[in-house]
């Protein structure tokens, strides 16, 4: 068995795992009828969030002496600087 599967029957993560999959936002993901509106302000958000995240990784980056630490520091904070802003941006150029 997976660590997701033992997690999720888990009676105290599934209380909050299935309030997470039926929170309406989600649902309307899901079911491709979210306000697109709604979207937008996700992803504006998310995209401060990232930034602000990215910081850390980076602040951490500097405290770090060994190499593979250095190493995997590196490609996360290219993970959320790069790949998952420019798929933010990408998406808000829909908006225009």
């Amino acid at each position: 068995m997976t660590v997701t599967k033992k997690l999720l029957k888990d009676p105290r993560v599934k209380v909050y795992h299935e309030a997470y999959m039926n929170h309406p936002f989600i649902k309307g993901i899901e079911k491709g009828d979210l306000d697109r509106e709604k979207f937008k302000r996700y992803l504006v958000q998310d995209s401060l969030y990232l930034k602000d995240y990215g910081k850390v990784y980076a602040s951490i980056f500097l405290k770090m002496d060994r190499i593979e630490d250095l190493q995997f520091l590196h490609t996360c904070i290219g993970v959320v600087v790069a790949d998952e802003t420019n798929m933010h941006t990408q998406y808000l150029k829909d908006y225009g």
